[in-house]
């Protein structure tokens, strides 16, 4: 059974999933745990005793439901100290046209996360926006194809380090390692937005009890994120 669990820090309340991926790749929440958000406010730890006393409520609810034990959550982000930086690189693959695969895109990837690097921020996510292979722009996905230079369009999204890192002392003091770290608003925009929405172009805005975050999709893929230190 392929199990994974998501855990989300928010000024009201404290969420907990756990989710089964079934054979055909399809997830389905098993698990649901939610405890009042003590030690929090609008993302930032405050008191670290009490957010531990949190996670560890929620995660124990959600694990009761799910009858499953684990130890390690993938974590949403959402942080009054997060912004976004779009970056463009190219790299030449080879004299004469390859066929172009995911390495290509991973070494586009670090150089973008590279030169987007900046003191007192880290880099959680960095999402391709659209490709150009040698002169054919608005390449959605290069793998397989021919080329011999390759562009890449990437949104970066950052985070504050300290905030972060505070963050993730607070999981890791409940006892559990972190899978992977996600700009909440980016796994709302999953949820709730159609690829035909974020192709016609969409604002997406998240109201939370602290915090209001948003992001904007432009003919397929997030050009703009942020956050207001505001919420409901």
């Amino acid at each position: 059974m392929n199990v994974l669990a998501s855990l989300d820090l928010g000024t009201r309340k404290t969420v907990a999933l756990i989710a089964e991926i079934d054979s055909y790749g399809d997830m389905h929440i098993i698990g649901v745990g939610e405890a009042p958000s003590k030690g929090i406010e609008k993302g930032q730890i405050t008191r670290l005793d009490l957010a531990v006393a949190s996670i560890l409520r929620a995660m124990k609810e959600a694990q009761e439901m799910a009858d499953v034990k684990l130890s390690s959550v993938n974590l949403g982000i959402s942080s009054p100290v997060l912004k976004c930086q779009n970056e463009r690189d190219t790299i030449n693959v080879s004299p004469q046209p390859v066929e172009i695969d995911e390495s290509q895109i991973e070494r586009l990837l670090e150089r973008a996360t590279t030169r987007a690097k900046e003191e007192g921020y880290e880099i959680v996510s960095a999402i391709p926006r659209r490709f150009i292979l040698d002169d054919q722009e608005g390449v959605l996905n290069p793998v397989g194809l021919l080329g011999s230079k390759l562009t890449a369009e990437v949104h970066l999204i950052k985070v504050g380090t300290s905030l972060l890192k505070n963050i993730e002392k607070a999981v890791l003091s409940s006892g559990l390692t972190i899978a992977g770290r996600y700009p909440s608003v980016l796994a709302s925009a999953e949820a709730v937005l159609s690829q035909e929405e974020k192709e016609e172009g969409v604002l997406l805005l998240d109201m939370g009890a602290g915090l209001t975050d948003f992001i904007l999709f432009v003919e397929g893929s997030p050009v703009l994120t942020g956050t207001v230190p505001m919420g409901g």
